[in-house]
């Protein structure tokens, strides 16, 4: 059996220290008669920088679905060799043709397809801040004791409030109107209750 690649996603888990498990998860296309179907996907990690890295992911999952797709899974660890910001980086030269916004004019199965995303690890969060929603749960139903979360402005906060700060956690490298981060924020404090408690409102 073959397949097209017709979308795909990166997920991953924070174990411990600098280690995160990975789950790449794709949409593939049954009708090709290319013979590409994947038992196995290769993943970069900081491609293009000294510290470059590729493994290898044997698939753990495939279920099929309607029209003629199936759905693929690849999990494996990996351990970082510092803090900072990682690129974690899958390509796969077949692609699904027919998609009209890859390669306008041209045919989207002569483009590579690729999914990426970049993990963060920082220095004052490492192993014990919130670096993703299921992390950031587990952070706080950690604690023994009431939170009270500070929302700094367009430059964050003082060196003062920072030294006296438990915890430094950031939303996003991005700036945010106060009124927005205040928004994200209790969401995603609602968020971490309803992955306490096994609720859909997380994967919905």
């Amino acid at each position: 059996m073959a397949s097209h690649n017709r979308g795909g996603e990166i997920t991953y888990l924070h174990l411990g220290g600098l280690t995160y498990q990975f789950t790449i998860t794709t949409c593939t296309d049954l009708g090709s008669l290319t013979n590409t179907d994947r038992e196995e996907l290769a993943i970069d990690f900081d491609l293009g920088t000294a510290f470059g890295q590729r493994d290898t992911f044997q698939r753990a999952t495939q279920v099929s679905m309607l029209l003629n797709h199936q759905k693929n899974t690849y999990v494996g660890t990996h351990t970082f060799t510092s803090v900072g910001t990682h690129r974690i980086t899958v390509e796969d030269p077949n692609r699904n043709a027919g998609i009209l916004n890859v390669y306008p004019g041209g045919n989207s199965d002569d483009v590579v397809f690729a999914i990426e995303t970049m993990l963060i690890i920082s220095p004052t969060q490492g192993a014990t801040g919130g670096n993703n929603s299921v992390q950031f749960s587990e952070f706080i139903y950690s604690s023994n004791r009431n939170l009270v979360f500070i929302i700094g402005g367009p430059d964050g906060h003082s060196e003062i409030i920072k030294e006296k700060s438990d915890h430094i956690i950031s939303l996003s490298n991005l700036t945010f109107p106060h009124e927005m981060a205040t928004l994200i924020l209790t969401e995603q404090i609602f968020r971490a209750t309803s992955i306490k408690k096994g609720s859909k409102y997380h994967r919905a």
